[in-house]
This record gives C-alpha cells, sequence and structure tokens, in this order.
C-alpha cells in the first residue's frame, strides 16, 4: 500500500457503512471493512466501491490476512472503527453483548497500532 499522509481505518461491524462514510469525512482513508451480512455487504460495496469488502463472520477473520490482502504493515492501521449491532447491547441481551464486547477486544489486540 502507498504511503499516505491520510490515518488509515478498517471498519468492523461495517454494516452499510455510515461510520465509514463520517471516518472519510473526517480525513481518513478506510482501507477495509468487515461485515456478515449480505445485505450490508451489496449496500457498503455499492456506497464504498474503493473499499476492501469482506463478507464473514468476525470470528473466522485472522487479522494477518486482513492486512495482507490490502498490503498493509503492521504499525500502519490508525483506528479500527466498530460498530457493533445494538441488539447486544440491550438490557434483554446482556449475554451476546458482552460476547461482542470480547469479539471487538480480541480483534483489536490483534492488531499492531
Amino acid at each position: 500500500m502507498k504511503a499516505s499522509s491520510e490515518p488509515i481505518a478498517i471498519d468492523i461491524f461495517s454494516g452499510a457503512g455510515g461510520l465509514s462514510l463520517g471516518f472519510e469525512t473526517a480525513g481518513f482513508r478506510v482501507v477495509q471493512a468487515i461485515d456478515n451480512s449480505r445485505y450490508a455487504a451489496a449496500t457498503y460495496r455499492q456506497n464504498h466501491p474503493h473499499v476492501d469488502f469482506i463478507e464473514s463472520d468476525i470470528q473466522r477473520i485472522d487479522h494477518g490476512e486482513c492486512l495482507k490482502r490490502i498490503g498493509l504493515s503492521p504499525g500502519a492501521l490508525t483506528v479500527l472503527i466498530a460498530g457493533p449491532p445494538c441488539q447486544g447491547f440491550s438490557e434483554s441481551n446482556r449475554r451476546t453483548g458482552r460476547l461482542i464486547i470480547l469479539l471487538i477486544c480480541y480483534f483489536a489486540n490483534s492488531f499492531d497500532f
């Protein structure tokens, strides 16, 4: 990946790309997005054709493969954006919310910022 003065971001639980759009507007270069919803994937790809999109469950993603796929070296990532589904954080669904938080922490710890 070419050197850039822009801060670099990866968007996990990206959905249709609202957070990616906000970060791009703020001057970040979003280089990759991950979501397991085929509907979100179709919308994201339409709205952000320049971003490498991985349609997969976050639990099945290898962070090294993510970086290799886009040619990003360890330490080059500025921010990991995460917009997890809000249902997991509701009072009626505490178990799933904890799982989502653990997944985000695990994935974030895999990258060398």
